[in-house]
């Protein structure tokens, strides 16, 4: 798949972000069975950054 942004407050779980991904994608599958994945980014300035994927 391709990556897409998903608008969702910082403050929100996971299981929000899988209803938001859910509501977007148009999956016709629970929200609960995505997989998300985090990994580690290595900013311009040296530092880490954590993504979802």
């Amino acid at each position: 798949g391709s990556a897409f942004p998903v608008d969702i407050d910082a403050n929100k779980l996971v299981g929000h972000l899988k209803d938001a991904i859910k509501e977007k994608k148009m999956y016709q599958f629970p929200a609960d069975e995505l997989q998300l994945f985090l990994r580690r980014r290595r900013t311009a300035r040296g530092s880490h950054r954590r993504i979802l994927t």
